[in-house]
């Protein structure tokens, strides 16, 4: 099994020129945030990875993986990566850019609620700047958008026993999207 860090350090730096009576007005340096973020796979082992994603606003998010990552975990983050890189209107219908919080949400979730034999989600933008994980496989479809940090709309189906249910989960009450997780990775 492994652990989560959730660092609280969040940096974000803006600058706006105005000095003086005349206060010239220069346009405002854009918000740049650096998320830094810490997860921890079988403690046991002693390997540790930093990898950096960059969005299309500047923003960073710096994961720290310690220990040997889960099999889904670099594909997973590759997949995020390339939707941190889609702009404004990456649709052509005006949606918004992947949010960068949102990203990092997701990243908690699965390293909270997936086992190391989990198989790899699609990774899908929203065109609200969302993240949705979506697995399509031995018969079962789990779709789980994040909302918001911490926030979570799941919508499970089972064709092999009938099961169907959606819920909308919020912070540590994880354990029905855990089973789900669980009975995934053992049909696949």
């Amino acid at each position: 099994m492994f652990d989560v860090f959730l660092p609280v350090r969040l940096s974000l730096s803006a600058r706006s020129s105005m000095s003086g009576p005349q206060r010239s007005r220069r346009p405002a340096r854009p918000v740049v945030a650096e998320v830094p973020l810490r997860l921890q796979f079988e403690p046991r082992a002693r390997e540790s990875r930093r990898t950096k994603l960059l969005s299309s606003r500047g923003e960073k998010l710096i994961i720290t993986s310690e220990g040997a990552e889960p099999a889904w975990f670099g594909p997973t983050v590759q997949a995020l990566s390339e939707l941190l890189k889609l702009s404004s209107g990456w649709n052509s219908y005006g949606a918004r850019p992947v949010d960068i919080g949102l990203v990092r949400s997701a990243l908690e979730l699965m390293a909270a609620t997936m086992r190391p034999d989990t198989p790899p989600p699609s990774v899908v933008p929203t065109s609200r700047g969302g993240v949705q994980l979506e697995w399509h496989l031995g018969g079962i479809d789990l779709e789980v958008e994040v909302l918001a940090p911490g926030h979570f709309s799941v919508a499970y189906e089972d064709s092999g026993d009938g099961d169907d249910w959606e819920a909308e989960l919020r912070g540590s009450d994880l354990k029905v999207l855990e089973e789900a997780l669980d009975k995934l990775a053992q049909r696949s």
